[in-house]
């Protein structure tokens, strides 16, 4: 898709609210241009839920785990010539199983739509299947698909939609899920608030606090960005009253009004 860059001036009153873009310049000439800056948009996709992501994720971790011995046994021609018969295992990964899920939704992608022929002059028509990436799919399109996938991953293993989320998220609060990709291996975990010496004797009932804490796989926590909090911005968050002797001197001098409650429970 061809995209426009327009240069603006960017207010105050504009930053967080929707704008339109003329990418045709006839459109704007009654506009006053503006000093800077270059915009650049992705269309057709909104906000998805990184939380919804990762509880579907670990949903298919349940059904990798209790289908993943299953195959199916496909039959090709060898270097040789002659006819061979191969187990191919279709539920033993997240990814296998993410495409299977798919399939038994019906997210296909109809414009793919192609005839392949094998060595042995057989045609099938193949279809690609749909994408529910963060970014390719907007968010309602991917409620619509989760809610047809939860069941789906439910019959499978023969439990109910509600028992499958109560099992996953359980899961998810014993072990450690990627924050972006739902991945359960190579987890680090990550302190929104350095857990560095000082913060620890000044907060010790809250530095280890889950909400305090973040799960990254390797690969993410090196190619995202990685959430880091203040130490006020900890606070905030628990409603505590901070405890260094630099914010408590803004406090003292009233650059901090009082957020926090009388007293707090970890």
């Amino acid at each position: 898709m061809e995209t426009a860059v327009v240069k603006v001036k960017i207010t105050q009153a504009m930053v967080g609210q929707p704008c339109l873009i003329f990418p045709v310049p006839e459109n704007y000439n009654a506009f006053e241009w503006g000093e800077y800056s270059a915009i650049k948009t992705l269309p057709g996709v909104d906000q998805r839920s990184i939380e919804q992501n990762n509880l579907y994720f670990a949903c298919l971790g349940l059904v990798v785990e209790h289908k993943q011995d299953e195959f199916v046994m496909i039959s090709r021609i060898n270097e040789s010539g002659a006819d061979e018969e191969i187990k191919y295992f279709t539920w033993d990964t997240k990814d296998k199983a993410h495409s299977q899920v798919r399939w038994l939704c019906g997210y296909i992608d109809r414009n793919s739509a192609v005839y392949v022929t094998d060595k042995r002059g057989n045609s099938r028509l193949y279809f690609e299947l749909d994408s529910v990436s963060f970014s390719k799919s907007r968010q309602k399109k991917v409620n619509e698909y989760y809610d047809k996938a939860f069941v789906k991953m439910a019959e499978l293993l023969g439990i109910t939609v509600e028992e499958l989320i109560a099992e996953a998220q359980s899961r998810m609060k014993a072990r450690g899920i990627c924050k972006f990709c739902g991945s359960t291996e190579k987890i680090t975990r990550h302190h929104k608030l350095s857990q560095t010496k000082l913060f620890r004797e000044l907060y010790p009932e809250f530095i280890d606090h889950p909400d305090n804490i973040i799960y990254y796989c390797i690969n993410c926590h090196e190619n995202k960005s990685i959430i880091n909090w203040t130490e006020l911005e900890f606070c905030h968050h628990f409603k505590i009253k901070p405890r260094s002797t630099e914010l408590l001197q803004k406090i003292a001098d009233g650059k901090i009004k009082p957020f926090w409650k009388e007293e707090s429970v970890a």
